[in-house]
């Protein structure tokens, strides 16, 4: 696993969410809240293998409204207390930054070579 202290560039993440894996399609899946920020912030995927973000709107400015992830080109409304899935398949190593509509809100998805 990449210990994230070694990178120079990268903040300690406050919160890392825990990508629990899906039998039936091999879908990995990481449950995001949407409160006054984005809980956990930081979620950590491996290149290759599927991952679903469940995003559930709890709260929040109004910019919470939506999640962007601008590297992608791709965002989704997030209705109040309602359960939204955003389907990925990261085919680099890197950082994939996602934002509120305003980009108030960030987290970011780490992905790691296998």
């Amino acid at each position: 696993m990449l210990a994230l202290r070694s990178l120079p560039f990268a903040l300690p993440p406050r919160r890392l969410a825990k990508v629990q894996p899906r039998e039936r399609r091999r879908w990995r899946q990481a449950r995001v809240l949407v409160r006054g920020d984005f809980v956990p912030d930081v979620i950590v995927a491996c290149v290759g293998e599927p991952l679903r973000i469940i995003f559930r709107r709890q709260g929040g400015p109004s910019s919470a409204e939506r999640v962007v992830f601008p590297s992608l080109g791709r965002s989704a409304t997030l209705p109040f207390a309602e359960d939204v899935a955003f389907e990925l398949v990261p085919a680099e190593p890197g950082e994939y930054e996602f934002t509120c509509q305003e980009g108030i809100l960030r987290g970011r998805v780490l992905v790691v070579p296998r």
